[in-house]
C-alpha cells in the first residue's frame, strides 16, 4: 500500500505540539460540517488509532451488572433566543434554587426545560446532564454540568467550563468533571448506532471507580493525559491496582479481534466494536456503581430504543434481543486493552492509521430544513390516548426528530419513528395535532397540516401514581407497584370505582369496560370478579374467573342478593400465567352483554351479546374471593366499538386555526373561528371529505342561524355521498323552528320524520346537535346547556349506510362550530 505523510498540529493546554502523522493513502473525507463532526483533524476524538499503538493486556474490567448511556445535551442556539443567566448548582440533589454563583449568560429558548434531580422514597436520581451549547456565532461552545433548567424562561444552572471551546479546535476540555473531558467530543450522535455508516470518532467510556487507579505520590493523582483531573473523592473511591487504568486512559480492542472471535450478535454491538477497534474510547467519568456507560446524545439514546425496541440501558436480568445486546456490551468491555503510549505528541500510538482521516477543512453548517411531514392521520384513540401516523420527511443530511404539538403545546418527539401516541389526555376533549421535522443540524421544517380529533368520553386509571383515584377500596385492596392488589381468603372483596354511573341507553350505543387481570389462585375455588352496572353488593353484574387448572368463566348477576348464572363459557380462560390478559365487557343499548379476553394481541370471545336488562346502569369494579389477584389499566369508553371491531377513526374541527381542514366548502368561509355559511337561493354546504363513516358513530355540531323565518333552513348532513344521495336534519328559523329528518336518494327528497314540537337554533346559545347512526337506525338529539332533547329516536332507514358529514344552508346565513365524529 502506498504511504503518504502529513504534518499536523494540535494545541493542548496552550502549547502547540508538532508531530509526524503517517496515514494510509485512502482519500480523506469530504469537507466537514463542524456541528456534526466537530474539532480539528488531529484532535483526540478524530484521530484513528495507529499501527504504533502499545496495547497492554486486556481483562482490566470484569463483566458488569449494568450497561447504560450517559446522556448528553447538545444544543445549537440562535441570536434570537433570549439571553438568560447561568448559575452554578447549589448541590448535586437540588439544582435550581441558588443564584449565588453566577456563571455568565447564555442564549436559550424559553421552552427548553431540564428537570431537577428526582427524589423517590429517599433515593435520588442525579443524572450528570453534561451539556454543550453552540453559541450564535457558530464557533464556540458553552459547556455545563449538571445542566438544569426547572422553569420555562428561567435561570439556567450548571457549573461552566472555564472557557468557551472552539468547535474547530482540538476540543479536549469540557464538563465531564471526573476527567475534565469534552461535553460533545466522543459522544455517540443520532444515526451512529443504526445503519451501515461506521462511527468515525473515538468514544467516551465511564467505568466504576473500583477499577481506576489512584496513587497519592503521582503528580497526576488518578488521571493521565488527556484528562486534567480525577474525581474530587478519587482518593477514597478509586481502588484499581493497575496504574495504567486511570481517568483519561485510552481503551481499545486489539487489531486481531474480530466480530466472530468475540461472538457478537447485535447490530449495535458490531457498530461499537469497530469504533473501539479503530478509534478507542477515553475513560471520562466514574459510574459510581457496578455499571459501564458510553456517552450518547439524548437523540441517539431515544433513537436506539425506537430502532431496536429495547433501551440502551440494560441489566443482567435482560431477556431476548436485549440480553444479546447486554452480552455484546460486556464482551466489548472485558476485551479492552489500554493504549499505553497515547500522549499529546503521539495520539493513538502513532504510525499508520486504521481509518481515513477526517478532512482538515470545515465547510458551512447545514441550513437546509427537512420537508414537511405529510399524511398525518389518527390511527387510534381511547379516553386518554390518541395515536398518530404520518409519512416521513426527507432531508439532504438526515432527519433526526419529529416534534408533535397539540396547538402550541409540545407533546413529545420521535427520533425516526413515524408513529406517536399522546398519553394522559383529558377524556371527551378535542385536540389539534400538528408535526414538524428536525434534522441533525437542528433545522426545522414548517408544521404539517392540522389534524383535529378527540378522546372518547369515559374514564381511565392505571394506578401508576400509587393511588386509585375515586375508588372505594375494601380492606383487602391496596395499590402496590402500580397495580391494584386484592387479597381475600373468605367472602368477597372488591374495589369499586365509586364516582360515576355508566349507562348505555343515555350515552348512545354502548360502553366498554376494560381491565387487565392476573391471579395467584391455585385452584378453581379462588375467584376473580369483574363487576359492571354495580349498584351495591346485592345488585350487580359480574364476570367470574376461576383459577388453577379449571379456569372456568361465568357471566352472573346479583339482584336483591339472589345470584343467577346468565352464561358459562364452554372452554376455559386462564388469568394466572403472568400474561395479564385484558378483559373487556361491552354493555350495549337494549341490555346486550359481550365479554372478550385479549392475551398478547389474541382476542377470545367469551360471551357474545347475552341479553339481560335487570340492570341498565351502574359502576364498575373488580374483586376476589378466596385468592389474591391484581388489576391494572382500567378503562371505560363510552360509545365505542369493542377491541378489533373496526371502531371509527375520530374527527374534530373547531376552526380555531382559521381553516377547515379537508373540507370542500361551497359558499362558506371561516370567520372568527367558526364556519360561516351564506346562501340566499339553493343550498350551500361544507362537506367534510376526509373520511367516510359507517357502522356506529356519533356526529356533533354546534349551530346558530340568522334565519328570520322558517323559510331559512340549516341542514346537518350525514352519510353524504353527493347532493343527490344523503341524509340530513333540517332546522327552520324564525318563530316556527321546525325540525325534520330527510333523505335524498337518486335526487328524490323524502321526509322520514318531523319533530312534534319545535327546536330553535337562533338565540345564540349554540345548541349542540348530535346525530347517532347505528347500522341502520338514526337518533337525533339537541343539547342546550345541560338540557338534552331527543328529536328523533331510533328511526330505521337503510337507504344510506355510509358517507361523509357536513352542514349547509338554504335562504339564510348560519354558523357551525365544534364539530366532532366519534
Amino acid at each position: 500500500m502506498m504511504i503518504s505523510k502529513k504534518f499536523w498540529s494540535v494545541t493542548v493546554g496552550g502549547l502547540c505540539t508538532l508531530g509526524l502523522l503517517t496515514v494510509s493513502a485512502e482519500p480523506v473525507q469530504a469537507a466537514r460540517d463542524p456541528w456534526l463532526q466537530p474539532f480539528a483533524q488531529g484532535s483526540i476524538w478524530n484521530l484513528p488509532l495507529g499501527s504504533g499503538a502499545d496495547y497492554q493486556s486486556k481483562g482490566h474490567f470484569p463483566v458488569g451488572s449494568y450497561v447504560h448511556a450517559d446522556p448528553e445535551f447538545h444544543v445549537k442556539t440562535s441570536a434570537s433566543d433570549p439571553v438568560r443567566n447561568i448559575y452554578g448548582v447549589p448541590n448535586w440533589t437540588s439544582r435550581c434554587s441558588d443564584t449565588s454563583t453566577p456563571q455568565g449568560t447564555i442564549n436559550i429558548p424559553d421552552d427548553f426545560i431540564v428537570p431537577d434531580a428526582i427524589t423517590t422514597g429517599g433515593v435520588y436520581e442525579t443524572p450528570n446532564n453534561v451539556a454543550a451549547f453552540l453559541k450564535p456565532d457558530g464557533r464556540y461552545l458553552i459547556q455545563l454540568e449538571p445542566l438544569t433548567r426547572c422553569t420555562a424562561g428561567g435561570n439556567v444552572f450548571g457549573y461552566r467550563w472555564q472557557e468557551d471551546l472552539d468547535i474547530q479546535g482540538p476540543g479536549i476540555g469540557g464538563t465531564h468533571w471526573g476527567s475534565g473531558l469534552s461535553a460533545i467530543g466522543g459522544s455517540i450522535r443520532h444515526g451512529e448506532l443504526t445503519g451501515t455508516t461506521p462511527i468515525k470518532h473515538a468514544l467516551k467510556l465511564n467505568v466504576w471507580g473500583n477499577y481506576l487507579h489512584y496513587n497519592a505520590a503521582d503528580a497526576t493523582k488518578g488521571y493521565r493525559w488527556p484528562a486534567d483531573r480525577s474525581d474530587a473523592k478519587s482518593a477514597n473511591t478509586y481502588f484499581g491496582a493497575n496504574p495504567r487504568i486511570e481517568m483519561g486512559a485510552l481503551m481499545a480492542l486489539h487489531p486481531t479481534e474480530t466480530e466472530s472471535s468475540l461472538g457478537l450478535q447485535t447490530e449495535a454491538g458490531k457498530k461499537l466494536f469497530h469504533a473501539l477497534q479503530d478509534y478507542g474510547a477515553y475513560i471520562a467519568d466514574d459510574t459510581g456503581w457496578d455499571a459501564y456507560a458510553f456517552s450518547l446524545s439524548n437523540e441517539a439514546m431515544f433513537e436506539f430504543q425506537e430502532h431496536y425496541g429495547y433501551s440502551f440501558n440494560q441489566s443482567s436480568g435482560a431477556s431476548g434481543e436485549a440480553k444479546k445486546y447486554f452480552d455484546d456490551f460486556n464482551k466489548l468491555i472485558t476485551s479492552l486493552y489500554v493504549v499505553d503510549n497515547n500522549t499529546s505528541g503521539n495520539i493513538g500510538g502513532g504510525g499508520t492509521r486504521r481509518a481515513a482521516l477526517a478532512d482538515p477543512v470545515f465547510g458551512a453548517m447545514d441550513t437546509t430544513a427537512p420537508t414537511v411531514p405529510t399524511n398525518v392521520a389518527v390511527t387510534g384513540r381511547s379516553t386518554s390516548n390518541v395515536s398518530l401516523s404520518w409519512t416521513a420527511s426527507t432531508d439532504n443530511v438526515r432527519v433526526m426528530e419529529y416534534e408533535i404539538y397539540n396547538g402550541t403545546t409540545y407533546l413529545g418527539s420521535t427520533y425516526g419513528n413515524t408513529t406517536f401516541t399522546a398519553y394522559n389526555l383529558a377524556p371527551n376533549s378535542t385536540f389539534s395535532f400538528k408535526i414538524r421535522a428536525k434534522d441533525t443540524n437542528t433545522n426545522r421544517s414548517a408544521f404539517s397540516s392540522i389534524v383535529n380529533t378527540s378522546t372518547y368520553d369515559g374514564y381511565t386509571e392505571n394506578f401508576d401514581d400509587g393511588a386509585a383515584q375515586n375508588w372505594v377500596l375494601s380492606s383487602g385492596s391496596s395499590v402496590e407497584y402500580g397495580r391494584l392488589k386484592m387479597v381475600n381468603w373468605g367472602g368477597s372483596e372488591s374495589g369499586i370505582y365509586n364516582n360515576r354511573t355508566f349507562s348505555a341507553p343515555n350515552t348512545g350505543n354502548n360502553y366498554v369496560y376494560r381491565v387487565r387481570l392476573q391471579t395467584d389462585s391455585a385452584d378453581n375455588y379462588g375467584k376473580t370478579k369483574v363487576y359492571f352496572n354495580w349498584g351495591d353488593a346485592s345488585n350487580t353484574y359480574f364476570v367470574q374467573f376461576g383459577g388453577g387448572t379449571s379456569n372456568s368463566v361465568e357471566l352472573k348477576k346479583l339482584i336483591n342478593g339472589t345470584e343467577t348464572t346468565l352464561a358459562t363459557y364452554s372452554g376455559s380462560y386462564e388469568i394466572k400465567n403472568g400474561s395479564y390478559p385484558v378483559i373487556e365487557v361491552k354493555y350495549e343499548n337494549g341490555g346486550y352483554i359481550s365479554v372478550s379476553g385479549n392475551r398478547n394481541g389474541t382476542a377470545t370471545t367469551l360471551f357474545n351479546r347475552i341479553q339481560d336488562s335487570a340492570r341498565t346502569s351502574g359502576k364498575v369494579g373488580t374483586g376476589v374471593q378466596g385468592t389474591q389477584s391484581f388489576a391494572e389499566d382500567v378503562e371505560v369508553v363510552i360509545n365505542a366499538g369493542s377491541t378489533g371491531s373496526g371502531s371509527i377513526i375520530p374527527y374534530a374541527e373547531n376552526f380555531d386555526d382559521g381553516a377547515a381542514q379537508n373540507w370542500s366548502l361551497t359558499g362558506s368561509i371561516i370567520e372568527y373561528s367558526r364556519l360561516k355559511m351564506t346562501n340566499w337561493g339553493g343550498t350551500a354546504g361544507g362537506h367534510y371529505t376526509g373520511a367516510s363513516y359507517s357502522g356506529n358513530y356519533s356526529y356533533k355540531v354546534a349551530l346558530q342561524t340568522d334565519a328570520a323565518d322558517n323559510n331559512g333552513k340549516t341542514r346537518v348532513y350525514f352519510n353524504f355521498t353527493d347532493a343527490n344521495n344523503t341524509y340530513y336534519v333540517e332546522f327552520g328559523g324564525g318563530t316556527t323552528n321546525t325540525v325534520s329528518l330527510k333523505k335524498v336518494v337518486g335526487g328524490t327528497v323524502t321526509t322520514i320524520a318531523t319533530y312534534a314540537g319545535n327546536y330553535t337554533i337562533k338565540n345564540w346559545d349554540w345548541p349542540v346537535i348530535e346525530v347517532l347512526y347505528s347500522s341502520g337506525t338514526i337518533t337525533v338529539k339537541g343539547t342546550r346547556g345541560s338540557t338534552v332533547t331527543t328529536l328523533f329516536n331510533q328511526l330505521s332507514d337503510a337507504s344510506h349506510t355510509s358517507g361523509y358529514i357536513g352542514v349547509g344552508v338554504n335562504n339564510t346565513q348560519s354558523f357551525a362550530d365544534e364539530i366532532s365524529v366519534n
